[in-house]
C-alpha cells in the first residue's frame, strides 16, 4: 500500500485496511508523500490484530505521527515477529539518489527515531538499514 495523500489523517488508509483484513500476515506500506500537518486521527488501539507477523514501513520520516502509528500497531499486532523500518524516501528506492539520501540528516534523524522505537519493543525483530558510507569515504 502506498500512502500519497494530503489528508489530515494520513494513516486512515492503513488503519481502514488493517481493520478490514484480520487474516493479514504480512503488510508493506510506503509513505510516498505527505502534506503537513499530518495527524493520526483514526487509531487501531481497540482493534487487536491476531495474525500479522511482519510489517515493512518504507519512507519512515520519524515524525511523532509516524512513531505513534507504529507504537499502536506494535502493541496491537500480538503475534508480530518482524518490523522493517526503512527511512529512505520511497521515490529514491532503487535509484542512485537512494545512496545520497541515506547519508542525509533527514535519514539519520528518522533512523535514530526508529532505533528508539525498536528499543521499546525487544520481543520484535527490527530491521533498520544502516547509513550508507561509500568505501572511498571510509
Amino acid at each position: 500500500m502506498t500512502l500519497a495523500n494530503g489528508d489530515l489523517d494520513c494513516y486512515h488508509p492503513c488503519v481502514a485496511f488493517l481493520k478490514a483484513s484480520p487474516l493479514l500476515q504480512e503488510f508493506t506500506f510506503k509513505l510516498s508523500h505527505t502534506v503537513e500537518p499530518c495527524a493520526y486521527v483514526q487509531n487501531i488501539k481497540d482493534h487487536p490484530h491476531l495474525n500479522l507477523r511482519a510489517v515493512s514501513f518504507i519512507g519512515f520520516e520519524g515524525r511523532e505521527v509516524d512513531v505513534e502509528f507504529l507504537k499502536d500497531l506494535l502493541e496491537n499486532a500480538v503475534r508480530l515477529e518482524k518490523m522493517i523500518i526503512d527511512p529512505c524516501k520511497y521515490h529514491f528506492m532503487g535509484s542512485p539518489g537512494m545512496w545520497y539520501y541515506r547519508r542525509s540528516e533527514g535519514y539519520k534523524c528518522a533512523r535514530k527515531r526508529a532505533i528508539e522505537l525498536a528499543d521499546k519493543f525487544p520481543h520484535v525483530e527490527f530491521v533498520i538499514p544502516e547509513i550508507f558510507v561509500p568505501l572511498a569515504d571510509r
